[in-house]
């Protein structure tokens, strides 16, 4: 329990698997990065990601969770 799954040399490399992953489970589908939160004393960030989805004409943004790096 609590495991690696994969580690990845820079954020953005790490961003762009996560952008592969959700365009194959949600085809036509990007996430946005975004720093939601730094503690620089201990090196910690938080970031959020949104999901947008690009339907025929409109598109739509949903909020998913944050996850800690």
């Amino acid at each position: 329990m609590g495991g690696k799954l994969f580690t990845f040399s820079t954020l953005e490399a790490a961003e762009a698997e996560a952008n592969s992953i959700a365009s194959y489970v949600v085809p036509g589908s990007t996430l946005r990065f975004e720093l939601d939160f730094k503690w620089t004393l201990s090196d910690l960030e938080i970031r959020a990601a949104t999901l947008r989805h690009e339907t025929n004409s409109q598109a739509s943004e949903k909020e998913m969770l944050s996850c800690g790096s």
